[in-house]
């Protein structure tokens, strides 16, 4: 009998050895069996049309922060890691591996050291069941709630799209512009297409230009969501709300936008150029004259809005894109972004100290998970912030406050 307990403990020991050792395998990268990493880093310039004392806030988060996103493929699946940079230390760290099995498995650098995995299609519902279990908790009032769930949902969108761009050329520039398009391609019918020689005045270089007639609700769904995207960061979209932007003496909040653009009258186009390799050069929305919301007449000469794209030429894999966002018939920009694209970079291995299978849990059973972490989540959040430009401590401890 007493043999016989003892071979059963070996093989429970054996048992938990095995299962270890294949976790080891899962979330280990083999860096041997790997492909060479691919790094992307963005770049944020604010431009010098926006001005008012809510720049000063803008201005001081993009100077401040870039956003840097490694992928990598290997053989037990494909990494991401994705960090936000401040004055080039690290504030926050997100990596995944997405694996063979239909899993993702996830660490982040407010939990510590810990492992977070769930079915692929359960991603969305984990981060959101996140949320609810902060309102749970009373640390998010509604109005927090309802941002931090369209954050999450942006969140999966972020991942989801880094990981497909392991195997891909990666971002095309450094605003996403599909989101846009997407919204003309119901309008492809009725698109007028023209063939350039490369010398057009308005985009040189184009060889094909693709010209939209806009109606009104195309034309407010192409604003709606541009502004969901702006929404998305908390500084900016704190900003817009709060009438402290100004375009000349004209006050600039998400609201006006909204209503200058359903009051906006006459033909409206959108033209989208593309160079021989069929990449995007220039987006331009052309506007009619503004109507008499505008008090400004600075900004009563902006006639619609372009976004550029510049390119370099590839070299030993690595590239740079420069993106700028401009008024039409004003000088300056409202914003540029600059992507430098890499061959290489660092996807550290996942912990397997801790793992924990998340996708079926709510939030009360997240909790019990995320209860002994408290004081690493605090303490991280709080390197986070304290690592962050200063306007973001100050807009965090105001929510605190109120």
């Amino acid at each position: 009998m007493e043999m016989m307990k003892k071979m059963m403990a070996t093989v429970k020991t054996m048992k938990k050895c095995l299962a270890l050792l294949l976790c080891a395998l899962i979330l280990c990268p083999a860096a041997s069996l790997a492909d060479a990493a691919k790094s992307y880093l963005y770049t944020f310039t604010p431009g010098e049309v926006l001005s008012g004392e809510g720049m000063e806030n803008v201005r001081e988060l993009l100077n401040a922060v870039r956003l840097e996103i490694v992928t990598q493929k290997m053989e037990q699946g494909t990494m991401a890691q994705v960090e936000l940079l401040s004055n080039g230390e690290q504030a926050f760290s997100l990596r995944a591996l997405d694996g063979a099995n239909g899993t993702y498995a996830i660490d982040c650098s407010l939990t510590g050291d810990c492992t977070l995995v769930c079915d692929k299609e359960q991603l969305d519902d984990f981060l959101l069941n996140v949320v609810n279990m902060l309102a749970d908790l009373n640390v998010l009032n509604e109005e927090s709630k309802e941002k931090l769930s369209g954050l999450a949902e942006r969140a999966t969108t972020l991942l989801e799209t880094a990981l497909a761009n392991a195997a891909e050329d990666g971002p095309d520039s450094g605003i996403d512009l599909r989101p846009y398009l997407k919204v003309v391609e119901g309008l492809a019918s009725e698109a007028e297409v023209r063939e350039l020689d490369g010398n057009d005045p308005e985009c040189p270089g184009a060889t094909l230009v693709s010209s939209y007639e806009l109606r009104k609700d195309d034309l407010l769904e192409l604003v709606d969501t541009a502004l969901s995207k702006l929404d998305s960061i908390p500084v900016l979209s704190n900003e817009l709300a709060s009438g402290r932007l100004h375009i000349g003496e004209q006050v600039i909040t998400d609201e006006f936008i909204r209503e200058l653009f359903a009051h906006t009258y006459g033909k409206t186009t959108l033209d989208v150029y593309q160079n021989a390799e069929g990449k995007l050069l220039k987006m331009a929305l052309r506007t009619p004259e503004a109507p008499g919301l505008i008090t400004d007449p600075e900004f009563a000469k902006a006639r619609g809005v372009e976004i550029t794209i510049e390119r370099t030429p590839v070299i030993f894999g690595s590239s740079s894109t420069l993106t700028t966002v401009k008024l039409i018939g004003m000088d300056g920009a409202l914003l540029t972004v600059q992507l430098d694209k890499m061959v290489g970079g660092n996807v550290k291995p996942l912990s397997t100290n801790n793992v924990y299978e998340v996708g079926e849990m709510d939030s009360k059973q997240l909790w019990e998970v995320f209860h002994g972490l408290g004081l690493t989540i605090a303490k991280n959040a709080m390197n986070m912030i304290l690592v962050l430009p200063r306007v973001v401590f100050d807009m965090v401890v105001g929510k605190l406050i109120k």
